[in-house]
């Protein structure tokens, strides 16, 4: 039997977590089995277990790879330019509500739960939260004045932000409104009262923080 190359054995993995989120998407988590991954890509159980050792660890695989994309920047382009902070918090809300009706979303209840006894869910977890408060912290550097202002500052803009996206994200996961309105409302006010446009922005500036039609 000819050797199996890595770029082989990374698309065979690939293609399995694929199966296991397909799976997911059709069955839940917790109803997902070997066998309904080894239908949704096409392989035999077999050829799983060559890969992985057991359906948790095609979740951890899943997961790692997601992380892959936070932390990179790759997921976060779709939302446009860093520098349009208001857009972008926008955008980012907006994709939460969306993910109230994915499936796939839904499952992270459950894989919210496993990760109390699960050590290496709990440390992926902490990667996806890093990843995101990392790219709101980039993007609020990026705004008009930000500059000025003390490290603690920026810090208070940036957790508050980055609770109320997560606010966003719980609430997508129970399936109920995110709050757009709300929320913006609240960066907004946030932004104004650490940037003074008064004292700290031209004119042109001022304009990034009006309320996006």
């Amino acid at each position: 039997m000819p050797k199996r190359d890595n770029a082989h054995m990374d698309a065979r993995r690939n293609q399995i977590i694929d199966g296991l989120l397909a799976s997911v998407r059709e069955n839940g988590l917790a109803n997902t089995s070997a066998q309904h991954v080894a239908a949704a890509c096409g392989l035999s159980v077999g050829s799983i277990y060559v890969h992985f050792k057991s359906k948790d660890e095609i979740l951890h695989a899943a997961i790692r790879r997601s992380n892959r994309r936070l932390e990179s920047g790759e997921f976060y382009e779709q939302f446009g330019d860093p520098k349009n902070f208001l857009k972008i918090m926008e955008k980012l809300l907006r994709y939460f509500d969306q993910l109230a009706h994915d499936p796939i979303h839904g499952a992270d209840l459950e894989i919210m739960l496993m990760a109390r006894h699960d050590p290496i869910l709990r440390k992926e977890i902490e990667v996806n939260q890093k990843a995101r408060l990392d790219f709101i912290r980039h993007c609020a550097s990026l705004l008009p004045g930000a500059q000025g202002l003390k490290k603690a500052e920026l810090e208070i803009l940036v957790v508050t932000v980055a609770a109320l996206m997560s606010d966003a994200d719980q609430r997508s996961l129970a399936g109920i409104d995110v709050q757009r309105t709300l929320k913006m409302a609240a960066i907004r006010q946030l932004i104004k009262t650490l940037l003074p446009a008064s004292d700290t922005l031209s004119q042109a500036d001022k304009g990034r923080l009006k309320p996006i039609s």
